[in-house]
């Protein structure tokens, strides 16, 4: 499943020194930034919204207690039931009074045909999704790429629900909060560009065609809601060397500090009212400039750069293709 291939052993002994590359106006030993603006206090509700959060680390299931605390239905991708039921036992423990929904949306990462299984059993009990979370920071994109193409019927369709631009309907990339510098002489792209590549792919795709999935459509309104799915990546934490997250252990207030931020970024990404497709969100809450080189790369401008968003798009579609037959 690892579709890209490993840097060279030369790139890998490289410090790290810098967050991804949106981040290089932040060195790894920065002040932090600026609190968060957007926190759960600025939520009043979230009942009427259905997530899918794709996998789960002490980020994302904190994620997931706060969307379920707000009452929203939120589906925790995992790789078997009992894990799901050990997550959301704690959930519910810790959120008595939430009368949300926690279900399962069960895949195996290396089963390609899992995923397919899965979309296919969340479409039988929902006809709309609001907001999906792709974790996108294992370095294999197949995934991520596999559950933002296999969910985007329901996810236009929960779109077009609305007679007027309404861009609440995400996609939320979760990058890396690290990556390595690039080799000298070359623009390799990081994993968190690459992953803001295929966001930005899936954002300039029409929606998909109304005679697929036509039980997904019966509630479709043409020509509705011009703002369609926003497709928004995010890199939710700080980059940190391998001494200050050994150091986590002894601190557990400043993780825990840091980890309440990091849900915030999440949110100010998946509900903020004023994120739209292209958009990078950095910690704590607020719009990264995407470096130039990354733009150029997006729309194939600059020969320097080794992918851009349509050769990238193209590639994951190929291997997709090959084992479900799509």
């Amino acid at each position: 499943m690892n579709w890209y291939p490993p840097r060279s052993s030369y790139v890998s002994s490289l410090p790290t020194i810098y967050l991804s590359s949106i981040h290089t106006m932040a060195p790894l030993f920065s002040t932090s930034p600026p609190p968060p603006s957007f926190t759960p206090a600025s939520i009043v509700d979230l009942s009427t919204k259905i997530c899918i959060i794709s996998s789960l680390n002490p980020t994302t299931l904190h994620l997931a207690r706060v969307l379920y605390n707000l009452h929203a239905t939120v589906y925790l991708g995992c790789p078997c039931l009992p894990t799901f039921n050990s997550a959301a036992d704690k959930l519910r423990k810790s959120c008595p009074d939430s009368m949300g929904s926690l279900k399962p949306f069960l895949f195996a990462a290396a089963a390609p045909e899992s995923i397919e299984i899965a979309v296919q059993q969340f479409s039988q009990q929902e006809w709309r999704l609001n907001v999906l979370f792709l974790s996108a920071d294992g370095g294999d994109l197949l995934v991520a790429f596999a559950l933002a193409k296999l969910l985007s019927p329901v996810l236009h369709k929960t779109a077009s629900q609305f007679c007027h631009p309404n861009p609440s309907i995400r996609v939320i990339w979760i990058t890396p909060s690290s990556c390595l510098p690039w080799p000298s002489g070359t623009l390799d792209l990081s994993t968190a560009d690459k992953v803001y590549l295929l966001a930005d792919a899936f954002s300039r795709l029409p929606p998909p065609s109304t005679n697929m999935e036509k039980n997904l459509y019966a509630h479709t309104l043409p020509n509705s809601n011009p703002s369609g799915v926003q497709h928004v990546c995010v890199t939710a934490e700080l980059a940190q060397s391998k001494l200050q997250r050994s150091m986590r252990r002894f601190v557990p207030a400043v993780f825990n500090d840091e980890l309440e931020k990091s849900v915030c970024t999440l949110l100010y990404a998946a509900l903020g009212p004023d994120v739209r497709s292209r958009d990078w969100v950095v910690p704590w809450g607020r719009k990264g400039a995407v470096p130039e080189f990354v733009r150029e790369g997006a729309a194939g401008k600059n020969e320097k750069v080794e992918l851009s968003s349509a050769s990238l798009y193209a590639l994951h579609e190929s291997y997709l293709t090959r084992h479900l037959g799509r």
